[in-house]
């Protein structure tokens, strides 16, 4: 090996290394090798993890909380004498009836849900990302619905504006984030 040169010299060169015409394309090339060789695809961002631990927890919450208010609100429309105290109540108001009705659907829907979104989360579904993104937007309609039927109740100042706050927040958080994140492309692929 000559002493000028920092590569080993082929035997069959006639000309020393350096002045070899000097392909640069192929040098790169042979880079691009080694560092794909060197980054395995599992280094790319994948798995259960990251930033995808925060809707994981919010699955569990609406889960708990979807079973509150299924015996919440289902304990107000079946049991006489809460309905009774409605309809003796000075709040009553003949839109109370389908109001918790729609409400205690929606949150019996929601429950199922949580239970098919957390087994297609942990089975890494492929359409688990379409589904959490239907359940943003329908999280939204549904607490625009409950606000303005609330807002017909009159109740005096308890209009749940706070949930369609963070209806809005949430849903301009996590459906761009199912559609872009890289994690979410790579991890939920059966």
């Amino acid at each position: 090996m000559d002493n000028n040169t920092p590569y080993p010299r082929d035997e069959n060169q006639t000309q020393p290394y350096n002045q070899q015409p000097y392909n640069q394309q192929q040098y790169y090339q042979s880079q691009q090798n080694q560092f794909s060789q060197q980054q395995p695809y599992s280094a790319r961002p994948s798995g259960l993890g990251g930033w995808l631990v925060l809707p994981q927890i919010g699955i569990y919450f609406t889960l708990l909380n979807s079973v509150i208010q299924i015996f919440s609100l289902g304990l107000t429309l079946l049991l006489p004498d809460e309905m009774g105290t409605l309809f003796g109540s000075g709040y009553y108001h003949p839109l109370w009836i389908p109001t918790i009705t729609f409400e205690f659907i929606y949150v019996i829907l929601l429950f199922a849900f949580s239970i098919f979104a957390l087994v297609s989360l942990y089975t890494k579904k492929s359409y688990f990302p379409k589904a959490m993104i239907i359940m943003y937007i329908v999280a939204l309609v549904v607490s625009l619905i409950d606000c303005i039927l609330m807002i017909q109740l009159d109740l005096g100042g308890t209009v749940p504006y706070r949930t369609v706050i963070q209806a809005v927040v949430a849903s301009s958080i996590w459906i761009p984030y199912f559609l872009k994140s890289e994690r979410v492309a790579n991890t939920f692929v059966n």
